[in-house]
């Protein structure tokens, strides 16, 4: 969760976590940029989701 003082002092907010977001996040911060990523959701990856529907099945991704 991000604090109050991580979102102020951000030079950038990235609105999603999804694929493209987490992207464009981390192409900001290896340009020297105070990135914060905002996620309504518990998780991150948007809609790339894994699943295991069997304990004898590798993950697979949703």
């Amino acid at each position: 969760m991000n604090s109050p003082e991580t979102i102020a002092t951000a030079d950038v907010t990235v609105v999603g976590g999804g694929a493209a977001g987490l992207a464009a996040a981390r192409d900001l911060a290896a340009r020297s940029f105070r990135v914060v990523v905002l996620e309504a959701r518990d998780r991150l990856g948007g809609r790339i989701w894994s699943s295991t529907p069997r304990k004898d099945l590798v993950p697979a991704e949703l």
